[in-house]
């Protein structure tokens, strides 16, 4: 199975977990073009200066200065592992992408001929042309429908929640939309936002190598769930970038960022 993989140059946990998809994942498959998106948690509309402005006024200046410390010590040397990852796998990469449904990176996908498109937690919508090229997955780090869009983590801590998941779905044109393939639940042991989202990228993977192995043997067992059908459930759970409100209640909650 010919596959793509779309994701973004998140720079903390992103070359870990990608290492242990590919130490679970059968050698059949073949990983032949990997797009990877600037990271921008605020969305791929944002430039970079616009994000740490905004980081700062959401999550105070500690909090974008240990970002910031952390990045210059692990940051770049994980961003140049996780395209070596994908070098050392035989994957054409391309990186810096801005827009994945630009038309030279449509051009590169359909060159690729991929029988399947993945997406790891990307910030991107998937327009038509590209959910035509084939049929595409999506990782995202919730129990779908709850905390639809941007950083479910955050808010699956900030709503007090005593477990969360990750989910595999297949994906269309709304946001964290389409048929559940694999979901797998994971209890809140701790109320620290980074260690829970690496725990959920490695569980990710899991659930992400086993939807992957369910559809190469035509073994889409429908757990699967339309997921329009909640439409009401699902509209009310979606939510986007924190407000400094927020923050101060995720805090006051006793959570931590670190």
């Amino acid at each position: 199975m010919r596959i793509v993989i779309l994701t973004e140059d998140e720079p903390f946990h992103s070359s870990d977990s990608f290492r242990h998809l590919f130490e679970i994942l059968p050698n059949e498959f073949n990983v032949v073009l990997t797009v990877i998106a600037e990271f921008s948690p605020d969305g791929p509309s944002a430039s970079r200066i616009a994000t740490s402005f905004n980081i700062i006024r959401v999550f105070g200046m500690l909090p974008f200065l240990h970002a910031v410390w952390r990045y210059a010590r692990f940051g770049r040397a994980k961003t140049r592992q996780l395209e070596a990852l994908f070098r050392e796998k035989k994957s054409v990469v391309v990186s810096g992408v801005r827009d994945v449904n630009a038309e030279e990176i449509l051009s590169s996908i359909r060159q690729a001929e991929p029988d399947l498109i993945v997406s790891v937690t990307m910030h991107h919508l998937f327009g038509p042309e590209l959910l035509g090229l084939a049929p595409c997955l999506n990782l995202h780090l919730s129990l779908l429908p709850n905390h639809r869009g941007l950083m479910p983590v955050f808010w699956a801590l900030h709503a007090g929640d005593s477990e969360t998941g990750v989910t595999v779905h297949i994906v269309d044109e709304k946001i964290d939309n389409g048929d559940i393939l694999v979901q797998k639940r994971v209890p809140i042991l701790s109320r620290r936002l980074d260690p829970l989202y690496r725990e959920l990228k490695f569980e990710g993977m899991g659930a992400l190598a086993n939807a992957i192995s369910l559809i190469s043997g035509n073994e889409i067992v429908k757990e699967t769930r339309d997921l329009s059908r909640s439409e009401n459930i699902a509209e009310r759970s979606a939510r986007g970038v924190p407000e400094r409100k927020d923050v101060r209640s995720f805090l006051a909650s006793g959570n931590h960022l670190f």
